[in-house]
């Protein structure tokens, strides 16, 4: 049976500090949920009371409508995979992966269909008379995902997994992961810390940043359309570029200034006005949502610090407002360290986040 996931006012406490607050969170049948955020926000502590390791200081876990907030973790068909694999050392690989049903006393026949089964649906029949130490971590990796997925769970829970892997086989196993997940239609929660992966692998991922929620959505609706400004800052292979600014009001319209220049956004004045609490904002701007504009008519001049080129484009960074701002230029852009480069940004592609908040102003809501 495959089940749903509910998350209402989860709370956890140790002493003083509070690892996850007042969580609400809900995860379809079938779905792959990513738990997302930098380390300490609370993403393994909200599995580990998934998986019943950990009991709730407030709130409810219901698997359907089944409210296993204190039932023992034997109990709550889940399969849970570490960063460490936490393979027998002793054991063959076939003898780490039948481990579940070997405890339940199955018959030895079927142990050794099942066996089989899995092995050939990870491609890890080569690996069965072979012990941890004799292989890679790739394979470690997949006879742990075996010995899961054996038990015939009801939801996977998955604690950054792949972060012992090589950088080449983590792509390759990520693809495989995904494509696993589908074939099996189990419920799966997965925690990373690498928003890379998040992207990869999610059909939603949940930002959390100090134990509490920021935002739930598909990955590029995450990219797309943050919510809050530590979300634009935490999704993307470059960061989002942001930009201090005080809001000021001249002959009726309303600037940004950022004391090195300021941006006329007419066509946001309305909704600026009416939702502005503050006068200081930050500006959010994607390292493609701005363009150098080599005619020096750009919104703003600044000086080269470094020039990136990857080939198909040129990352170029300037300093502003004492950090980096990126943007993305073509292949060909060429400059010296030092150079005054005028930067132009798209106000269509631009963001605006509440300083005090940190909730996005625009584009609305």
């Amino acid at each position: 049976m495959m089940v749903d996931i509910t998350l209402e006012g989860l709370t956890k406490q140790f002493g003083k500090t509070t690892a996850v607050k007042d969580l609400n969170l809900k995860i379809k049948e079938k779905e792959f949920l990513v738990l997302l955020g930098p380390s300490g926000c609370g993403k393994t502590t909200t599995l580990r009371m998934i998986a019943g390791l950990e009991v709730p200081t407030k709130g409810r876990i219901y698997f359907a409508d089944k409210d296993v907030t204190y039932l023992h973790p034997k109990k709550r068909k889940v399969a849970m995979v570490f960063q460490n694999y936490a393979l027998f050392p002793h054991m063959t690989a076939y003898e780490n992966i039948s481990f579940p049903l070997r405890i339940e006393k199955r018959p030895k026949e079927e142990i050794k269909k099942k066996v089989k089964e899995i092995a050939g649906l990870l491609g890890i029949e080569y690996l069965l008379d072979k012990k941890p130490g004799m292989i890679s971590g790739g394979e470690a990796q997949r006879v742990a995902l075996g010995r899961a997925i054996i038990k015939e769970p009801e939801v996977f829970l998955m604690d950054e997994p792949l972060s012992n892997v090589d950088a080449k086989l983590r792509v390759f196993i990520r693809g495989e992961l995904k494509k696993l997940q589908k074939d099996l239609q189990i419920t799966t929660v997965y925690v990373t810390h690498d928003q890379v992966e998040a992207m990869a692998l999610a059909d939603k991922v949940a930002v959390l940043n100090k134990g509490e929620l920021q935002q739930v959505a598909k990955p590029l609706e995450l990219y797309h359309s943050p919510l809050t400004s530590f979300v634009g800052g935490f999704i993307g292979t470059l960061p989002m570029n942001f930009i201090e600014c005080s809001v000021v009001e001249r002959n009726g319209k309303l600037l940004f200034d950022s004391g090195y220049f300021s941006i006329n956004a007419p066509d946001m004045s309305n909704t600026l006005i009416n939702k502005i609490t503050s006068s200081e904002v930050q500006i959010g701007v994607r390292p493609e949502g701005a363009v150098v504009n080599g005619e020096d008519k750009g919104d703003f001049n600044a000086s080269l610090v470094s020039l990136e080129p990857l080939g198909t484009e040129t990352i170029v960074t300037v300093e502003l407002q004492g950090k980096p701002f990126r943007v993305r230029a073509s292949a060909d852009f060429r400059a010296k360290i030092g150079d005054k480069i005028s930067i132009k940004i798209d106000k269509q592609r631009m963001y605006v986040f509440n300083k005090r908040t940190d909730k996005r102003i625009y584009p609305n809501t």
